[in-house]
């Protein structure tokens, strides 16, 4: 897109056969398309081609032996260069010299080209600290606190007094989700992709979640009216023997309480279980 000429220096190696040499120090500025599906955990390789207005039977490119290609440095608090595990090849750039037909000109014939790329990894600690990380601790403060809100009584009359707290419940569950979505404002790119990202792929299995939760307990609400129903209706059509046997086997067996803790643990160990597979992504992405 910009090129700027630093310092551009031609020599004459053989007048004879007339090679030339010529060294040119440029600093350009040039878009790249991102491939982003593994955003914010990406790994992008970056490529710049440079190509002569001379075909490749007229002139070609030679590598300096002298020289060796590095970039030492991204300029940007965001990236950092993924360099060869070898010592000596560290920040060493890829190289290639190649012919290719300039069809983008309207022309068939080859031009001398060369190119080299180098490889750039996202720093994503930001985005570990202030999406992730608050995601996670908040889901998982909502889940605990409408842990063991099913509480049950019996009386001295044997009369079961359910407390159910939905309304609370059901609060504290769209609290979470509304923050869950303005973290996802926050976190969303002003471009707009045709794909999703692996944070859009995050929020997204987030906000499921927490239509389960939601969902979840609207039912549990809706049976436990039944239930009491269904107690009001075993206390008025038959004898206390019948209705005392049926809130001991409750009271005993502590069936409902029961029930809910292993719902709540199971969505409990899901959040956990679904943050533990980002890390295993985030690891493998990364060879670590």
């Amino acid at each position: 897109s910009q090129t700027e000429i630093l310092k551009n220096i031609t020599t004459c190696k053989d007048g004879i056969s007339g090679h030339v040499h010529t060294y040119v120090q440029c600093l350009v500025t040039y878009p790249w398309k991102m491939d982003l599906t593994e955003f914010p955990f990406d790994i992008q390789e970056i490529k710049c081609e440079i190509m002569s207005e001379h075909i490749k039977e007229s002139m070609q490119f030679i590598p300096d032996t002298v020289r060796v290609p590095r970039i030492f440095h991204v300029s940007h608090p965001e990236w950092r260069v993924v360099h060869d595990p070898d010592p000596a090849k560290k920040y060493t750039m890829k190289l290639s010299f190649d012919d290719i037909s300039d069809l983008r000109a309207g022309s068939n014939r080859d031009y001398a080209t060369c190119s080299f790329s180098f490889v750039v990894q996202r720093v994503s600690g930001w985005y570990i600290n202030n999406l992730y990380f608050v995601s996670f601790l908040t889901v998982l403060a909502s889940i605990i606190s409408t842990f063991n809100s099913t509480m049950m009584e019996i009386g001295s009359d044997d009369n079961i007094m359910e407390k159910q707290d939905f309304p609370n419940r059901l609060q504290i569950l769209f609290t979470t989700w509304l923050l869950l979505i303005s973290l996802k404002f926050v976190a969303s790119s002003s471009e707009r992709l045709h794909y999703l990202t692996g944070l859009d792929e995050y929020f997204s299995t987030s906000n499921k979640f927490m239509f389960s939760l939601v969902v979840y307990v609207n039912i549990i609400q809706a049976y436990f009216r039944t239930v009491s129903y269904r107690k009001s209706t075993i206390y008025t059509n038959f004898d206390d023997d019948v209705f005392g046997q049926y809130s001991s086997f409750l009271q005993d067996n502590g069936y409902l309480q029961r029930r809910e803790d292993i719902v709540m643990w199971t969505f409990l160990g899901a959040w956990v279980f679904l943050h533990l597979g980002i890390f295993f992504r985030y690891f493998k992405i990364h060879n670590l």
